[in-house]
């Protein structure tokens, strides 16, 4: 895999190994970035179920301030370690090994706000814990934030009231779904 564009621009990172992964393909990455233009400028930016990290290192490569990484797998935070330091940008970042429902809480309970949020599951994820995911991400982010959600399947328009989809792009099985608060 390889950062499309900014300060880091062909640079190579890795991913974690195994089934489970699905990198985001860099013709999807390019895609959506070429979609929020400059809105990565300066902004703090979560990249949740993060796997390799790539998407919130495209961010940070294209001038985002700072990156918040979580993920459950070991084995995915330490690449994303490997690939910020490789990149020399871990100090604009921050990694975390952790459940993302309980870590969501966390932030939630810390007042953290953020104005773009990456937000790439597992295809088969429940979807009351997606539910439960898009609810407490409606409290990290304000009126002008916005979540970058792929998925292999249809949205629901009943996950969470208080989000609205913007923006939908298809690129084979992978939606892209652009989401706002509502009101």
């Amino acid at each position: 895999m390889r950062i499309i564009s900014g300060e880091l621009k062909t640079r190579s990172i890795k991913a974690p190994k195994g089934q489970e992964f699905r990198p985001t393909t860099d013709r999807v990455k390019e895609n959506v970035f070429n979609i929020l233009g400059e809105r990565t400028r300066g902004a703090n930016v979560m990249d949740l179920y993060a796997g390799s990290g790539s998407l919130g290192i495209e961010a940070l490569s294209r001038g985002a301030k700072r990156a918040l990484f979580i993920d459950n797998s070991k084995e995915a935070v330490e690449v994303i370690k490997k690939n910020l330091e490789d990149l020399n940008i871990d100090n604009k970042a921050d990694v975390i090994k952790g459940d993302a429902v309980n870590e969501l809480r966390r932030l939630v309970e810390g007042g953290f706000i953020f104005d773009l949020i990456f937000l790439d599951p597992p295809y088969n994820i429940e979807v009351v814990k997606l539910r439960d995911i898009f609810t407490l991400l409606a409290k990290c982010f304000g009126s002008s934030g916005l979540i970058v959600f792929e998925s292999g399947t249809d949205l629901s328009d009943s996950l969470v009231a208080s989000i609205k989809e913007i923006d939908k792009r298809e690129y084979g099985s992978t939606k892209i779904y652009f989401l706002k608060k509502t009101g």
